[in-house]
């Protein structure tokens, strides 16, 4: 081993690119008022990225969980709208996107 060399700062690493919301599962808003959004994403990662989050803050993630395809996602995002409804949360129209039609089962 070079001794010499291991004081030199490694080289940055680059960032992630964001992941990319294939298609919206579901909008509830809760006693808050804060509406929160179920969404597919993808992020270069093996299968897909289910995600709850607040709509007016991307980086604020309620929760997540790696499934292995978009109909898996589906599946989980149904059980996850049915525990927050019966916490009291309610339904907001969901906005379909042009990508949600490749993720129809």
């Amino acid at each position: 081993m070079d001794w010499a060399a291991s004081d030199r700062e490694p080289p940055p690493r680059a960032e992630p690119a964001a992941p990319t919301l294939l298609g919206e599962c579901w909008r509830l808003v809760g006693p808050s008022k804060n509406p929160i959004m179920c969404g597919i994403y993808a992020d270069g990662g093996p299968g897909v990225e289910l995600r709850v989050d607040y709509t007016d803050n991307d980086d604020d993630i309620v929760r997540t969980q790696r499934v292995h395809d978009p109909v898996a996602a589906r599946e989980l995002a149904e059980q996850w709208r049915q525990l927050a409804l019966a916490k009291g949360f309610s339904e907001i129209p969901a906005t379909p996107l042009a990508a949600d039609t490749d993720l129809q089962a």
